[in-house]
């Protein structure tokens, strides 16, 4: 029997100026179980995946000591906190 995979990968440059940048990467993996529809899993997972991203440049602009909220990183990057609709 076959087991099946769906990954889910996302990427997000964030500007620091004077021409300096960081890559923020997040990927997922869930395996399929028998019954499982893949378009399910793969919208789970992109929802975790976006949800990753935002946490971790929340971390990033707290570290940096600079107020962001995470209406203004979704807005900027793209990104929701919302489970994607079907």
């Amino acid at each position: 029997m076959k087991n099946f995979e769906c990954v889910v990968s996302r990427s997000v440059r964030v500007n620091l100026g004077d021409y300096q940048g960081t890559d923020f990467f997040v990927s997922m993996k869930a395996e399929l179980e028998p019954g499982d529809k893949l378009a399910d899993v793969s919208r789970k997972l992109r929802s975790a995946v976006e949800r990753a991203l935002i946490v971790d440049i929340a971390a990033h602009f707290k570290a940096r000591n600079t107020s962001v909220s995470v209406e203004q990183i979704c807005k900027r990057y793209g990104l929701s906190t919302k489970e994607i609709a079907p």
